[in-house]
């Protein structure tokens, strides 16, 4: 592998690993009402920015907006789980998730349109997974279950890694 493939998955798999880390800081924040909350929310949110810009390295200008624009819509719809959780709505916890889970059926096809190398069965389990275990946090950190709630965020930022090293492939076999 040459140096810029190196330096590209390295820059990917940060900004994959700081969306997990937000993420978690924002359930965090939201779940203590810590004042950092608004903060911690807009630096998540920066992340689907992030993302976009790694993936325009390797795409056309249009589809790499287009990746931003799916994860802000990720983002979006994962901070609105977490007020539902928060406020216990579970009409709307049940909507944020099936909106969840719709968007990344939605995710995994643009991907798998974009470059054939993303494969459709080999993405859709990582994100589902990832939405699996999003919900597992909310879920822990709210009940207090602190153990569960460190080896929950183990598998979610070893999930993400995983998402992030299988993009990095799909640019190294296209």
């Amino acid at each position: 592998m040459n140096y810029h493939n190196t330096s590209l998955q390295q820059a990917k798999r940060k900004v994959f690993s700081d969306f997990v880390f937000w993420l978690y800081r924002v359930v965090i924040s939201k779940s203590d009402n810590l004042k950092c909350e608004p903060h911690a929310t807009d630096r998540l949110k920066l992340t689907a920015t992030d993302i976009g810009a790694v993936f325009a390295h390797h795409m056309s200008e249009q589809a790499a907006t287009d990746v931003g624009t799916h994860f802000d819509t990720h983002i979006r719809l994962a901070i609105a789980l977490i007020d539902s959780q928060i406020n216990s709505n579970l009409s709307k916890i049940d909507k944020y998730v099936q909106k969840l889970y719709s968007h990344s059926h939605e995710m995994t096809s643009f991907f798998a349109t974009v470059n054939p190398s993303y494969q459709y069965d080999t993405l859709r389990p990582l994100l589902d997974l990832h939405i699996d275990l999003m919900r597992a946090i909310i879920s822990a950190r709210l009940c207090s279950e602190h153990r569960q709630e460190v080896i929950i965020f183990d598998a979610l930022y070893e999930n993400i890694l995983n998402l992030a090293d299988l993009y990095d492939d799909g640019i190294i076999d296209d």
